[in-house]
C-alpha cells in the first residue's frame, strides 16, 4: 500500500490516526495501537496486601483487654471491641517500627 492509498482511506478524524511504521503511514484500523485496559494497570501498579494477625482479648469490668498473639509482653485495652482493635493496630506499628528496643516475640520452632 503506498502512502497515497493510505491517505485516501476515510477515517473518522482526518489523517491524525495515521501510526507512522516503519517511516509509512499505517490505516490504524489494521494495526490498531493495543494499550492495555486501565483496569489491569490500576490492579497491577496499586496492589494492596492486607496483613493478619491473632490476637488475645477478653473483658475485666467495663474495659476490653488484649495483645497480639506473637508479642504477649505488650498489651492495650479499650473501652469497647473496636476501640481494642485499633489500639493493637496502633501497638503492632510501634513494635514493627523499632522505637522499642529488645521487643520480645513469641514464635514456632519445628523439632522434629
Amino acid at each position: 500500500m503506498s502512502p497515497s492509498q493510505v491517505s485516501s482511506i476515510p477515517l473518522l478524524h482526518g489523517t491524525r490516526h495515521l501510526q507512522k511504521y516503519n517511516g509509512r503511514p499505517q490505516d490504524p484500523r489494521r494495526n490498531p495501537i493495543r494499550f492495555p485496559p486501565i483496569v489491569d494497570f490500576v490492579a497491577t501498579k496499586y496492589t494492596v496486601i492486607m496483613k493478619t494477625m491473632r490476637y488475645v482479648y477478653w473483658q475485666h469490668d467495663n474495659m476490653w483487654l488484649g495483645y497480639l498473639e506473637e508479642s504477649p509482653d505488650y498489651w492495650t485495652q479499650g473501652e469497647t471491641l473496636d476501640e481494642l482493635q485499633e489500639n493493637l493496630k496502633d501497638l503492632y506499628q510501634e513494635l514493627t517500627s523499632g522505637n522499642i528496643p529488645e521487643v520480645r516475640r513469641v514464635a514456632k520452632l519445628q523439632v522434629s
